[in-house]
C-alpha cells in the first residue's frame, strides 16, 4: 500500500469515547502506514475551530462524521466547514465518511448521496452488537476497504500547504467568502 491517508474525526463531545475506540481500532492501520495520521476535533467545543484544527481539517484526504443527534444540533452543520466539505467531496478531492454513532435522521439532502457506515445501518451504540468493539471493527474494516480503493482510484489532487498558517492569518474559509457579496457572507459566519 502505497498512500499514506490522513484522516479527520469531526464528532459532538460526547461522542469522543467512540472517537478514542475508532482510533485504536485504527491503530495497525496508522503503524502500517496505510493512514498518515488521525486528528480529531470536538466540533462542540468553544474555540474548537483553532488555525492547526482548521489546517488538518482542510488537508485531509477522508473526513469522518460521527452523526449523532448532537452532532445534528451543533453549529457544524451550518458552517462554512461543512459547505466546504461537501464541495470537496463533489470535486473528489475529499472522501466524506458519515459514521452513525448514535441514531439520529442523519439522511438530510445534503448526505443522501453519502454513504453511511457502518453499512448495516446501525448505530454504534445500537445494542443489536454483540459490543462496540464489534461496531468499530465493522467502521475499521470498511475504511481500510476505502483507503485501497482510494490506493486504485486516488481522490484529485489539492493545494497542500507546507505548514499550518500563522496565527492571526486569515482562514481559507475566511478568503474564500471575502469575495462574496455581503448578504452570502453573513451566512458563513460562525
Amino acid at each position: 500500500m502505497s498512500s499514506h491517508m490522513t484522516l479527520f474525526c469531526c464528532y459532538a463531545q460526547k461522542e469522543r469515547g467512540l472517537a478514542q475506540r475508532l482510533e485504536q481500532q485504527l491503530a495497525p492501520l496508522l503503524r502500517r502506514g496505510a493512514v498518515g495520521a488521525w486528528n480529531e476535533l470536538a466540533i462542540d467545543v468553544v474555540g474548537g475551530w483553532d488555525d492547526v484544527h482548521r489546517h488538518h481539517y482542510t488537508t485531509a484526504d477522508i473526513i469522518l462524521w460521527l452523526v449523532s443527534p448532537d452532532f445534528l444540533a451543533s453549529d457544524y452543520l451550518q458552517s462554512a466547514e461543512m459547505v466546504n466539505a461537501l464541495e470537496w467531496q463533489r470535486r473528489n478531492e475529499v472522501r466524506l465518511v458519515p459514521i452513525l454513532a448514535e441514531p439520529a435522521p442523519w439522511n438530510d439532502g445534503r448526505f443522501s448521496q453519502l454513504d453511511l457506515l457502518p453499512k448495516n445501518g446501525l448505530a454504534l451504540t445500537d445494542s443489536a452488537w454483540p459490543d462496540q468493539e464489534e461496531a468499530c471493527y465493522a467502521v475499521v474494516e470498511a475504511l481500510h476497504t476505502l483507503i485501497k480503493e482510494l490506493d486504485t482510484s486516488p481522490l484529485q489532487a489539492k493545494v497542500q500547504p507546507a505548514a499550518p498558517p500563522p496565527l492571526g492569518a486569515p482562514s481559507r474559509v475566511s478568503v474564500l467568502t471575502g469575495t462574496l457579496p455581503l448578504w452570502r457572507r453573513r451566512a458563513f459566519q460562525f
